[in-house]
């Protein structure tokens, strides 16, 4: 059955009880921090596809931007797969730093070669839906489910032997059906909700999926660079010291390539990087690791889907 908000909300509520009777939660190697460094790399539609302008190019917010094409928009998205995403791969990997890369289908097929160089560095490739334009909502649980298996294709096109590791829905808007759908086709995680600092299973007959809440307010499309830095410093250090008092948090940001590759956002982007790397107990990981983790050390840490 879709899970309703009524049902949601009973989610909410056990994955509240499950905390408490899981109690104190232990990091891999006694970590006070568990960072997971995310990079969307998405691609949106064209008028002429279709699917009309998101309406999310920087200069041109207004309503006739939705309603032809956008020919500064087309730029902007371009920046992410010729320059943005190229220049983060390298000053990440330039650190050793794994990233988890929450990609669409047509990103998969359009920077092919790029992409399966992500995935060959040991970076995570995230499902995003096939076309960032795509809003769940309005699907039906059919065309949902047909959007996840053309977006999974893509992804072994491109990469053979590609694990389903996670799944995040553009814009985070997650239907009644996407955790049955993604548990369906054995999806490991799912990175939608809010609700906690810590993950949790989610089951129901016999299959499951590991929920790894957002760190909202840290994310480069809210702010300025310089707000952006400030934000993940004020984050990370509240909950490095919740983890040095023996209460560990998962912190899950993200940036876009299409914006953090730009100078003036990738500095900040960087420095963040080295603020976490400079201290001691820092688990810099993937959402892959981090499901991975809490299905072997809690499994009792689990909800059923209503």
């Amino acid at each position: 059955m879709p899970l309703s908000a009524r049902k949601m909300s009973k989610l909410m509520d056990d994955v509240r009880m499950m905390r408490q009777k899981v109690g104190s939660v232990e990091l891999p190697e006694g970590a006070w921090i568990g960072i997971i460094p995310t990079v969307v790399f998405e691609w949106w539609g064209l008028v002429a596809e279709g699917k009309g302008s998101n309406g999310f190019a920087p200069m041109a917010p207004f309503d006739e931007a939705r309603n032809q094409d956008n020919l500064s928009e087309i730029s902007t998205r371009e920046f992410g797969g010729s320059v943005g995403a190229p220049r983060l791969l390298e000053m990440l990997d330039g650190y050793g730093i794994k990233a988890s890369w929450v990609t669409t289908g047509n990103v998969a097929e359009r920077y092919h070669d790029l992409v399966s160089r992500i995935a060959k560095g040991g970076h995570e490739l995230i499902g995003h839906a096939y076309d960032h334009d795509t809003v769940y909502l309005r699907l039906t649980r059919a065309q949902e489910k047909a959007d996840i298996r053309r977006t999974t294709r893509a992804f072994e096109k491109v990469t053979p032997g590609w694990e389903r590791n996670g799944w995040s829905t553009p814009w985070w808007l997650s239907t009644p059906n996407t955790l049955e759908l993604l548990m369906e086709d054995r999806f490991l995680s799912h990175s939608d909700f809010l609700n906690d600092e810590l993950p949790y299973t989610v089951h129901k007959k016999g299959k499951k999926i590991v929920e790894i809440p957002l760190s909202i307010g840290v994310n480069d499309v809210i702010g300025s660079p310089e707000t952006f830095e400030k934000r993940f410093k004020t984050t990370f250090d509240y909950l490095y010291k919740l983890g040095k008092s023996g209460k560990p948090k998962i912190f899950n940001f993200n940036v876009h390539a299409f914006i953090a590759g730009r100078p003036h956002w990738i500095v900040p982007f960087e420095n963040v990087l080295r603020y976490s790397l400079s201290l001691p107990r820092v688990w810099l990981t993937t959402r892959d690791k981090i499901a991975k983790w809490w299905l072997g050390a809690y499994p009792e840490g689990q909800v059923e889907l209503p």
